[in-house]
Order: structure tokens, then sequence, then C-alpha cells
């Protein structure tokens, strides 16, 4: 990628691409809009076998369901937190926070600020494996 010797610990600015200001939800819609039927993610079970995959239109539907679940529940500016093992789940629920924030408050990766991460509900995900 880059030919770079560090001295420091420190990594110079590079102006040689262009940095997007949008959210995560906007992202994944923007790819699900046009990539729907690749696939997005699959999950992998300890022994190496894949076990479920998902397109880019199945992460954004299923993540928009959760998302509109989640204002519902939550008010803007209150906290979620998400506690759960290395699971699917943890994965639409965190395309959710991005898309249900992108209605009451913005997350930009350009201006660093993050989702909301909300602490009113706590809700066990299943068993840690490993």
């Amino acid at each position: 990628m880059y030919d770079i010797n560090l001295n420091i610990s420190h990594f110079p600015l590079q102006l040689d691409t262009d940095i997007r200001d949008i959210t995560v939800g906007g992202l994944l819609r923007e790819v699900a809009a046009s990539n729907p039927d690749a696939v997005a993610m699959v999950d992998v079970l300890d022994n190496g076998d894949c076990s479920q995959s998902w397109s880019y239109a199945e992460v954004l539907a299923r993540s928009e369901r959760l998302a509109k679940a989640l204002a519902t529940r939550f008010e803007t500016g209150e906290r979620v937190v998400v506690w759960a093992s290395n699971i699917p789940e943890w994965i639409f629920m965190e395309y959710a926070c991005g898309l249900a924030a992108g209605s009451g408050y913005r997350q930009s990766l350009l201006s660093g600020r993050r989702t909301k991460v909300c602490s009113g509900a706590i809700r066990c995900c299943g068993p840690v494996h490993g």
C-alpha cells in the first residue's frame, strides 16, 4: 500500500484519496443498492465450516428492522450497550445503531464522533464460544 519507514509512532497525513462524509448506515445502504446479492457476511463455525451467509440486501433489511425497533424503545441520546460474543447478530446491531443514529443524531466517519451506544436494556445473546 504505502512504502513508509516510520521512526516515530505517527503515520503521516495521506492526501491521495478523498474522505467521504457518510454515515455507516448510509454506506451500507449505498453498497446494498449497488450490490444487493453480493455476499456481505459469512458465519464461520469454530471448526472452520461456513454456517450461514447474508447478502448486502439481507444485512440491510435485518439491520433496518432492528434500527426501527431500537427507535421505538430508546430516545435520541440514550445509550445502548451491546455485550455479545462474536456472533452475526452483533454485526446487525452495530449497523442498526448506525442506521438509527442517522435519524436522530449523525455518525460521521469524518468527524470522529461515534454512534451513541445504548444502556437502557440488556439482552443476553447466547453463550460465548471459545
